[in-house]
């Protein structure tokens, strides 16, 4: 198969019951405590993972969530642990440092002690149970992209989607504008896992679904003029990225409102200004999801 051409079978994703074993792992790098939690099928096959930041800021640790929810979707879609160990063990942001890990003695990032703990504890059993109905979908090397700039409360950056010679999303780029190198290099490895996902057949509007309206800061006003108000960065892309690339039914579908048409134009959101439409028995903010019932 080609590298533009379509995926013939997207993947299936495979749910976890919801009573499964984990094991909770904790790492200490260059003074920071990390705590992974991984989610296992009933064969002993890693199907998501949990990341928490001792005593971060909800930017950080907001990134730090995301991040892992992506992996858990490439997880569960299929997507091959040495992939994703190829993409992130030895990427470099602090915090890095020494660690007790006698296997790992140096980490460059939280990113790359994840997944070389994973390669040494799960990578052997990963390679054995491989689902062979997964296949990649690479871009071409010379292809057009889509770039974004946006501002959030005051905190800018750049989104950027390559596209496949449909124009469907290939890859993400996330660039935080004068961001730390912790969140700048969380948002980074995002960027990556949402890359991966897409290349692996993962739908945009799963994605969507699941990354927008999630809340962490910054949030604020926007110039968008269709996303007054953003609950989060990732918040604010994903609904970028469903207005760009999805048609009016899959937003709706996702939970991106945002051009649904109002029937009560008087009526205005507390929270964002944005004018609001009738939803059962109340009103609903297609731009940050206020829901207002009658009374």
């Amino acid at each position: 198969m080609s590298a533009s051409s379509s995926l013939v079978n997207p993947p299936l994703r495979r749910t976890l019951p919801d009573e499964r074993n984990a094991l909770v792992h904790r790492v200490k790098i260059g003074g920071h405590k990390v705590y992974i939690t991984v989610g296992f099928y009933e064969d002993g096959t890693l199907g998501e993972l949990f990341l928490v930041m001792a005593k971060e800021g909800s930017t950080l640790s907001g990134f730090a969530d995301a991040f892992a929810r992506a992996v858990s979707y490439c997880l569960q879609y299929g997507v091959p642990l040495e992939t994703l160990v190829d993409r992130f063990s030895h990427m470099r942001f602090e915090p890095s440092g020494m660690t007790k890990h006698p296997r790992i003695g140096f980490a460059k990032s939280i990113a790359d002690y994840i997944f070389r703990w994973l390669d040494l504890k799960f990578g052997d059993l990963a390679k054995a149970s491989r689902r062979m109905d997964v296949e990649r979908r690479r871009p071409p090397e010379d292809r057009r992209a889509l770039s974004h700039k946006f501002d959030i409360g005051g905190h800018q950056g750049y989104v950027t989607v390559g596209r496949y010679e449909d124009g469907k999303p290939a890859d993400l780029f996330l660039v935080m504008a004068n961001g730390d190198s912790m969140i700048s290099g969380f948002a980074d490895a995002f960027a990556s896992a949402i890359t991966i996902a897409l290349q692996y057949g993962v739908p945009l509007e799963t994605l969507v679904d699941r990354f927008s309206h999630m809340r962490f800061e910054p949030s604020g006003m926007t110039r968008h003029p269709k996303i007054r108000f953003a609950k989060s960065i990732v918040d604010y892309v994903f609904r970028w990225l469903a207005i760009e690339f999805l048609s009016p039914e899959a937003r709706f579908c996702a939970g991106v409102n945002g051009e649904k048409e109002p029937v009560h134009g008087d009526r205005k959101c507390d929270d964002c200004d944005a004018v609001m439409y009738r939803n059962g028995h109340g009103y609903k903010c297609p731009n940050c999801g206020t829901y207002i019932p009658d009374p």
